[in-house]
């Protein structure tokens, strides 16, 4: 189990407020003062007979948000649940936006299917309308990339590798004629090996012939590629400015980073072998100068000896005059 805590919470089945199994009513301060249920708040915390609620992540007019899990199979979901005291415009604008988002995410689903192995976006379990509405959808168990950034920039190679995750669902997208129109770090998770999955796929539009919400979807892709890489890494920055003036699409964009690449790795491998050059230069250099002063340590034992040999010729010079056979009578 991913995420059972051991004290599970409990809830309101009317504005699902999290309640103390031991309160009477629903807080008025935080919820709506409905009455404790026959079954206890407890009863409340198995949605649908399903659904197990684990936390609750957000509030809102109409809709309250889930960390749940699956009693069937144990799988982690997100849940969100409609109110049963939320305004009727407010209700039904916000299941729209479900709906919407829901269609989007089968549709995609199928088109994956039947590409590869490899998840963009989140999958949708079920989706019910009405007054007990809510959309159950999977739990990414992934971190976002808005969490990631809360340190700073990555760094232009881990830019790189989201990037082209991120360009990827892009493309996925465009082949179904769809724009995100959305892009926001808090529903990008990327995983240990720089999977990329993209949610928040609930302003998603139809695209034009001419592809330009695509384009606008990129343009939106290199700012937050840049953002990741940070500000030291003009020349990946430079070729991202080209999103704002040219018509770039995701495949094209993917090329011009696997160029970038290939050009930063050629540029290193430059550096590389100058530094060599220069290692070498440096060594042949020190290998002169160790020559010279070996040649400059020869000549002047050499000197050292010479001086030796000349001494002792002049003390045997001296000792042969000073000798009797040289004295005169």
């Amino acid at each position: 189990m991913l995420f059972r805590s051991e004290a599970p919470s409990t809830f309101c089945p009317r504005c699902w407020a999290e309640v103390p199994e031991t309160e009477a009513s629903c807080p008025i301060d935080t919820g709506c003062g409905a009455e404790r249920p026959a079954e206890g708040w407890a009863g409340a915390g198995l949605f649908r007979g399903i659904y197990r609620l684990e936390a609750r992540l957000a509030r809102g007019p109409a809709f309250v948000t889930f960390r749940a899990e699956d009693s069937r199979d144990h799988k982690p979901v997100i849940l969100e649940i409609a109110r049963r005291d939320a305004a009727r415009a407010e209700l039904r604008a916000r299941l729209e936006v479900l709906a919407a988002e829901e269609r989007a995410l089968v549709e995609l689903a199928e088109v994956e299917e039947g590409e590869d192995e490899v998840q963009r976006f989140p999958k949708v379990y079920a989706l019910e309308r009405g007054e007990a509405a809510y959309l159950a959808r999977e739990y990414v168990a992934m971190p976002t990339l808005a969490g990631l950034l809360i340190g700073g920039p990555l760094g232009p190679d881990e830019a790189i590798r989201i990037g082209k995750g991120l360009l990827s669902a892009l493309a996925a997208l465009a082949r179904r004629r769809m724009v995100h129109g959305g892009l926001d770090p808090e529903t990008i998770w990327v995983g240990d090996d720089r999977r990329v999955v993209v949610g928040g796929l609930a302003a998603w539009r139809q695209d034009d012939d001419a592809g330009t919400g695509h384009r606008s979807d990129v343009t939106a892709a290199a700012a937050l590629i840049a953002r990741i890489a940070g500000e030291e890494a003009e020349t990946l920055r430079a070729r991202l400015g080209e999103a704002d003036r040219g018509d770039l699409t995701a495949a094209a964009l993917t090329a011009s980073l696997d160029a970038w690449v290939e050009e930063e790795a050629a540029r290193v491998a430059e550096a590389a072998a100058r530094a060599a050059e220069e290692a070498a230069r440096a060594a042949e250099e020190a290998a002169r100068a160790a020559e010279e002063a070996a040649r400059a340590a020869e000549a002047a034992r050499r000197e050292q000896v010479e001086g030796l040999l000349a001494r002792l010729r002049s003390q045997e010079h001296t000792s042969e005059l000073q000798s009797p056979d040289h004295l005169v009578c």
